[in-house]
């Protein structure tokens, strides 16, 4: 089914609430000033596409830990729109960042040669996967290079519909926006100073020439986001977001399709045999595993 068989959604039904933004960075930098004091690192690794996205959080990165401590790393492809490479630069000059560049073509063409270059959705869909994995591989090893966290930059709408690659862009040390959602996030980028053409225009993937999100989901962000708030903060049942105006095809879609993610959200299930399980009975370290401050002595 596509969502964009289904009518407009009331804008005035289930509104998603405005986000302080100034509390919003308040919270996401203090998360991450948290996070590196448990790991010991002093660095972070961000891969700028020239979106929203990813612009947001490099900024937030470089409040945190000073520009001179970012690396944004562009990482294009031979059908990328040069735009986006243009707006990721805008985030590089307006930041101050060091920036590296690695064309992943060279190594995207001989697994796109096996995935096949035919022009059906599924086939577009697998070629997606093999580029965002490919980025996810560049970047963890500049984050080993640079001695550094990966910052991931993948939203809430994003991370609730799986509308990303497992093991690829939501692959991640920490997500910094990950409980924002898209029509959040343009305030919170505005408050950051994030440049307004970067703002302003229509959020893609980048996948193929023209592809937009919006046009692949088959519904807006704001509509989306405002059954996602309903469904899952508000938690209101089906009827009631169609009593509230919203369209029942579309809420019915969106709830299947949180639903159908849910394992893209979750460590790969684990078969017990012993007394303590990773991931289900053994316990979390209080020291982050691979933290560089030194483990506490033991007692006596």
């Amino acid at each position: 089914m596509s969502a964009r068989s289904t009518s407009t959604v009331a804008s005035e039904a289930a509104p998603l609430p405005q986000v302080q933004a100034d509390q919003v960075v308040a919270v996401i930098t203090g998360f991450l000033r948290a996070q590196l004091d448990q790991t010991g690192f002093e660095r972070l690794v961000v891969g700028l596409s020239g979106g929203v996205d990813s612009a947001t959080v490099a900024f937030l990165a470089a409040r945190v830990v000073g520009a001179e401590n970012v690396l944004a790393v562009r990482m294009p492809f031979r059908a990328s729109d040069p735009a986006s490479e243009t707006d990721a630069l805008r985030v590089v000059e307006a930041l101050g960042c060091d920036s590296q560049r690695i064309d992943i073509t060279p190594m995207a063409e001989p697994m796109l040669t096996v995935v096949g270059h035919g022009d059906e959705p599924e086939l577009r869909v697998r070629r997606g996967n093999v580029l965002a994995r490919l980025r996810m591989i560049v970047l963890y090893d500049r984050s080993a290079a640079f001695d550094a966290l990966v910052c991931g930059t993948s939203n809430k709408t994003e991370a609730l519909l799986g509308y990303g690659t497992l093991h690829g862009d939501m692959a991640a040390a920490l997500q910094p926006i990950g409980d924002l959602y898209k029509s959040q996030l343009r305030a919170v980028a505005t408050e950051l100073g994030v440049p307004s053409e970067i703002i302003a225009k229509p959020p893609s993937a980048d996948l193929w020439p023209g592809q937009t999100d919006e046009d692949e989901l088959g519904a807006t962000y704001d509509d989306l986001d405002r059954i996602l708030y309903a469904v899952v903060d508000r938690r209101w049942s089906v009827d009631r977001c169609v009593r509230a105006g919203l369209s029942e095809s579309l809420v019915r879609w969106v709830i299947e399709r949180v639903a159908r993610n849910e394992f893209k959200r979750q460590t790969a299930p684990v078969a017990k045999v012993s007394l303590r399980t990773p991931g289900i009975d053994h316990l979390y370290p209080r020291r982050r595993p691979g933290s560089r401050r030194p483990a506490a002595k033991p007692a006596g």
